[in-house]
């Protein structure tokens, strides 16, 4: 499991959640575990390894198919592999590995290339609620 946090804009992002309080939270949930979730998802199944094998019965590579799930969290989300594709372990860590090239780390890089994306949004949101007050 990679664990990401957020870094720039966090003071920024900390302050505004204060000021709204319970609703601040609520807010950057709702992004992290609907709109967050799927972009980081979408982020990291864009850098997967493909092997492009192919034999009867074998199911779907990561690539195309849906690998991903998330866990929601109070501000945070978790983006996990399915059981189905446990496998992509290997080439994102890279131990225990003997023929394949592994510590691509594309989980990180994923979510990192998305991160500021996201936290945008939160800083909009919370800013756009602010201004109702």
């Amino acid at each position: 499991m990679v664990e990401f946090k957020v870094e720039d804009n966090f003071e920024e992002l900390q302050k505004k959640i204060s000021v709204l309080q319970e609703k601040g939270e609520e807010i950057v949930n709702d992004i992290l575990h609907n709109e967050a979730s799927q972009i980081f998802q979408d982020s990291i199944q864009n850098l997967l390894p493909e092997s492009h094998r192919k034999w009867k019965g074998k199911k779907k590579a990561a690539k195309q198919a849906k690998p991903f799930t998330s866990i929601g969290g109070n501000l945070s989300v978790t983006i996990v592999n399915k059981n189905a594709y446990a496998y992509l372990y290997f080439p994102d860590d890279g131990t225990k590995t003997k023929r394949h090239r592994g510590e691509q780390h594309f989980m990180l890089r994923g979510v990192e290339a998305k991160a500021g994306t996201v936290v945008e949004m939160c800083l909009n949101r919370l800013t756009e609620q602010i201004n109702k007050l």
